[in-house]
């Protein structure tokens, strides 16, 4: 049974997601309504030397060209949202299925029969289609900071762990439906409309069929850079003491007691907000 703590923490991890979810649904549907719009179109747009997929790099170049701002970091999470199944490039269907609308089918419907413009190598599009994309982008990138602080805020907690925690939002561990989801928000006081909750399914559920595996919230996590906070423990250890600033030898020592997921914690947080508890 997770802590009162860790269950609020993830309520608010997923409302935000599907906050940023429909934010993000709204751009796709004004790129969407733009007549010379296609994905393919611009798909070939960031493709400039046809190879027939998108890379890292590919994407970098569309940011720069577009002016718009970013760290290394917001170019990882920006491409892992795209690709997939994580194999470094983007393909066609990934980049369909990541820039079309979810919630008008019928919008979605016409966007993929219209006439497909190719642009030449580094050509850009139509004036709005640029700039909506730009925006759609940048809504990504602008948002990722505070979704970052969500994540972290509930991977720190003490008592986290990826597996007790997808087991308490699928009761049975194997995988999270709609239903699971909808009832866990329920029964923490929060609920969230039926495309909200279709917009958390959308992007956790990496295979489409309408279960989200365990595997599919860890991939997820690690597209924002989010570690574990045991992999953070296991970078830290084997640390038995830690030394305040300017401490000498024989001087008072901070000590933590490893022996328990609290004392663990402490040291945890110490290390990162290089503020040192005393005892």
């Amino acid at each position: 049974m997770k802590s009162e703590l860790t269950r609020r923490k993830l309520v608010e991890f997923l409302v935000y997601t599907a906050e940023l979810e429909r934010k993000l649904e709204t751009v796709k549907q004004m790129l969407a309504e733009q007549p010379q719009f296609t994905p393919a179109s611009l798909f070939y747009r960031f493709d400039s030397q046809r190879k027939g997929y998108i890379d890292e790099r590919d994407v970098q170049d569309f940011l720069v060209d577009s002016n718009i701002e970013h760290t290394g970091l917001e170019l990882k999470v920006l491409f892992g949202r795209m690709d997939e199944n994580l194999d470094g490039k983007i393909c066609l269907r990934e980049f369909q299925d990541f820039i079309l609308p979810t919630q008008n089918s019928k919008l979605r419907y016409e966007t993929v029969r219209r006439q497909v413009f190719v642009p030449l190598p580094h050509q850009k599009l139509d004036g709005k289609i640029e700039w909506i994309a730009a925006k759609f982008f940048t809504e990504i990138i602008r948002e990722y900071t505070r979704l970052k602080e969500y994540n972290t805020t509930l991977v720190s907690s003490y008592d986290f762990d990826h597996k007790s925690v997808f087991r308490m939002l699928s009761r049975d561990g194997e995988s999270i439906s709609f239903g699971n989801l909808q009832n866990f928000m329920a029964e923490n006081d929060c609920v969230l409309t039926t495309e909200e909750l279709g917009g958390i399914m959308r992007l956790l559920d990496k295979h489409g069929d309408g279960d989200i595996k365990p595997d599919h919230l860890r991939q997820y996590l690690a597209t924002l850079n989010i570690k574990k906070e045991s992999e953070l423990l296991d970078e830290l250890s084997p640390i038995p003491t830690i030394k305040a600033p300017g401490e000498k030898s024989g001087d008072k020592r901070v000590t933590f007691d490893m022996s328990n997921p609290r004392g663990r914690y402490e040291m945890l947080q110490e290390r990162n907000e290089e503020n040192l508890l005393y005892k």
